[in-house]
């Protein structure tokens, strides 16, 4: 079914309230400010022992990925209706990962929605195995995801959201047709990111290494973490795409502690955000309930950790359409048989 005809059959279940913005949740992402400066302060004058500095950098870290997903929600169109305010949330979440928004814009909100799985299209799409073969970037690219296999792919866990936006700036599709159809433009994304750069660079050297470690780089680390699962749970056990963008065959969505859903403001509720990213993500819950009654079929909604451990364990790498393949071993693997596993009651 075409995406217009799933978004209009779960519209005739939804209020129309679920659609506009909301912009307390830019407000909540703005009062996380002082706290932030609050906690790096007591870390800078104080110098408390490592483990309450780490128990503060786990904090941090989920702040930055709180900023980021409300910054994600808000370049979507769903928090405030100026511009102005979008990009400033769009700075507030992504500058700890080094992202200009414009980038982050591009890549996800035009390029990766517009085009979801599609070879060679989607920026998130690791590959298939032609590409493997002939091309040094798709090989590098795959070295740092999991299902390859090696001590690369789980570094990638913990900068693989901060890698794929320099991929991103620096590389793809810098001189072809989806640059000059979304307008994206390069050169100031590429100042923004030097400023960024420039920017930590500059507090680190202010405020020395150690609170440099527990203020910047392990909170950095953690939410990148804590991104890229999310973006390996809700996309890599799909199938490719070719002609048609359905949420229902490309995308999964992912449930973990409702505490967990709580603080990452519905972030794993992937499918009801591609039928409608600018609804906000609380709504999502209820058309996860739509999709249920009415898709039951088709609809993927599964638990974070088993869908993690299964795409770690899956090759990463595409032999065609249904089937992902271990380059090395020449091991395939069949999607629909890992889904039908992970549902199994």
């Amino acid at each position: 079914m075409e995406l217009h005809l799933i978004r209009n059959k779960v519209r005739e279940s939804l209020s129309s309230d679920v659609f506009q913005l909301q912009p307390m949740r830019g407000i909540v992402a703005i009062l996380l400010i002082p706290v932030f400066i609050g906690f790096s302060w007591f870390i800078i004058h104080y110098s408390p022992p490592w483990y309450l500095c780490m128990l503060i950098s786990i904090i941090i870290g989920q702040i930055y990925l709180i900023w980021d997903f409300i910054g994600h929600e808000a370049l979507h169109g769903s928090i405030f209706q100026s511009s102005f305010g979008q990009h400033f949330l769009g700075y507030l979440g992504y500058t700890s990962f080094l992202i200009s928004p414009l980038t982050w814009k591009f890549w996800h909100c035009q390029c990766h929605h517009g085009y979801t799985n599609f070879v060679g299209r989607d920026p998130d799409f690791v590959g298939t195995i032609e590409a493997f073969s002939k091309s040094p970037i798709t090989r590098l690219r795959a070295m740092f995801n999991p299902g390859i296999q090696n001590w690369m792919s789980y570094i990638g866990f913990f900068c693989g959201l901060t890698l794929q936006g320099q991929y991103m700036l620096w590389f793809y599709e810098k001189d072809s047709d989806l640059a000059r159809k979304f307008g994206f433009n390069r050169l100031r994304a590429k100042i923004e990111t030097i400023l960024m750069i420039l920017f930590w660079s500059f507090l680190g050297v202010l405020i020395g290494a150690q609170a440099s470690l527990y203020i910047i780089i392990l909170p950095m680390a953690i939410a990148n973490f804590s991104h890229v699962t999310y973006i390996v749970t809700q996309h890599f056990l799909r199938p490719t795409n070719s002609d048609v963008n359905n949420p229902l065959r490309n995308t999964i969505s992912v449930t973990a502690h409702p505490i967990i859903d709580f603080i990452h403001l519905n972030g794993g509720y992937h499918v009801e955000h591609h039928l409608f990213p600018s609804m906000s993500p609380r709504f999502a819950p209820l058309v996860s309930q739509v999709l249920r009654e009415h898709f039951a079929d088709e609809y993927v909604f599964l638990p974070y950790f088993k869908v993690l451990l299964s795409a770690i364990k899956t090759p990463r790498i595409y032999f065609d359409s249904e089937t992902l393949i271990n380059p090395s071993s020449g091991e395939k693997t069949q999607i629909s048989d890992v889904i039908a596993w992970m549902t199994e009651k």
